[in-house]
């Protein structure tokens, strides 16, 4: 059986009076416990108001960091982080585009030729996808590949992407679905 240690005796740090701990770190009595926590609480707000809480993410103050591409000083979410807000995203942009191409084995300049062969319209629907998105970028088309030999077909919309993920390309199901939609 495991023996529970006794505490000595301590004295409260906020009221003087002596009390027994319930472990080693206590060091307000039971009574002044719950005011000095909302106190403790009180100033740490009233701190991170007074300096800003972008300083204090995790409680403690960050240091300004040089962007490690434009070297725009910013405040670290992180102590990884190298990059300003905006840099960042542009880099996540590159990261992501980046991994696309790598997996379909194009490069950029071949997606857009490949976006000009096709006027900017999904291959299949011939749906136009050249208007602006919110931020003004075009909104990227999802490249079409063989499952099987891995080669480049063509640029699709997203519905036309989903509809031959869910029938697995399977051309002869996709005959028995088009008989179905003429009541075959």
């Amino acid at each position: 059986m495991r023996k529970i240690p006794e505490f000595k005796t301590k004295r409260c740090f906020w009221c003087g009076d002596e009390y027994v701990p319930t472990n080693g770190f206590q060091v307000y009595c039971p009574e002044c416990k719950d005011a000095a926590d909302a106190m403790h609480s009180l100033l740490i707000a009233k701190t991170k108001q007074t300096l800003g809480h972008a300083q204090f993410p995790n409680g403690r103050p960050r240091k300004p960091r040089a962007c490690a591409l434009c070297g725009k000083e910013f405040l670290q979410a992180n102590s990884t982080q190298k990059y300003c807000p905006d840099c960042r995203k542009k880099k996540e942009r590159q990261w992501g585009t980046d991994a696309c191409f790598a997996r379909y084995g194009i490069t950029q300049k071949e997606y857009d030729e490949l976006y000009q062969t096709q006027s900017g319209k999904c291959a299949v629907c011939g749906k136009d996808n050249s208007g602006a998105t919110q931020s003004g970028n075009r909104k990227r088309m999802y490249v079409d590949h063989d499952h099987k030999t891995g080669r480049v077909r063509g640029l699709l919309c997203s519905n036309c992407n989903m509809a031959l993920g869910f029938v697995h390309d399977d051309p002869a199901l996709l005959t028995k679905l088009a008989e179905y939609l003429k009541g075959g």
